[in-house]
C-alpha cells in the first residue's frame, strides 16, 4: 500500500502570485500520484509522478480579497492562502445619491460606486453639508469588494 506526504503543507502567497513547488514523498518508488487543484486560480504545471518528486504550480495574481484553495496530491493536502490585493487610489466626481447613515459613518452612491466614510474621512466644511444631489469630489481607496473608502470629500462648488 502506498502512503504519501507533502512539504510544505501550507503556503502563503502575495497578491501578485507566482510559481511555487511542493515536495512529494512516497512510501515506495512504484507508487504513482496525481495533483489536483480545488480552484481555477491555482494552475498545476507538473502534477503527476511515480515515487517521490515535486509538484510545480502557479498562483494567479489576485485582484480581489484574500482567498484560500487546496492542492490534493494523492492523499495529501496543501493549503494555499493568497493575500488580498492592496486597495487602489481612486477619484470620483458627481452627485451624491442614496445617502444613508449618521456622521461620520455614511454610505452613498457616486458615479456607480458605493462610497463609505468613517471617522478618518476628511470632509470639507463638515459632514452635515452632505445631502442627496450634493456635487462632490471624493478621493479614496477602491477596496477589493468594489466599494470606495473615502479619504477626503470636497464639495464641488469651489
Amino acid at each position: 500500500m502506498c502512503a504519501f506526504s507533502v512539504a510544505p503543507t501550507s503556503e502563503s502567497v502575495g497578491p501578485s502570485g507566482g510559481g511555487r513547488e511542493v515536495s512529494v514523498q512516497a512510501s515506495d518508488s512504484q507508487c504513482t500520484w496525481t495533483a489536483v487543484s480545488s480552484v481555477p486560480w491555482i494552475a498545476i504545471r507538473d502534477g503527476s509522478g511515480t515515487g517521490s518528486g515535486r509538484v510545480r504550480y502557479t498562483v494567479a495574481a489576485n485582484a480581489g480579497g484574500a482567498r484560500t484553495g487546496t492542492l490534493t496530491v494523492a492523499t495529501a493536502t496543501v493549503t494555499v492562502t493568497q493575500a488580498a490585493a492592496p486597495p487602489q487610489p481612486i477619484t470620483l466626481r458627481g452627485r451624491i445619491s442614496r445617502l444613508s447613515g449618521q456622521c461620520p459613518n455614511l454610505t452613498f452612491t457616486l458615479d456607480g460606486y458605493t462610497v463609505r466614510t468613517d471617522s478618518a474621512t476628511e470632509i470639507q466644511r463638515g459632514c452635515q453639508r452632505l445631502r442627496d444631489r450634493t456635487e462632490v469630489v471624493v478621493s479614496g481607496l477602491l477596496q477589493p469588494d468594489g466599494t470606495v473608502l473615502a479619504l477626503q470629500i470636497r464639495l464641488d462648488d469651489d
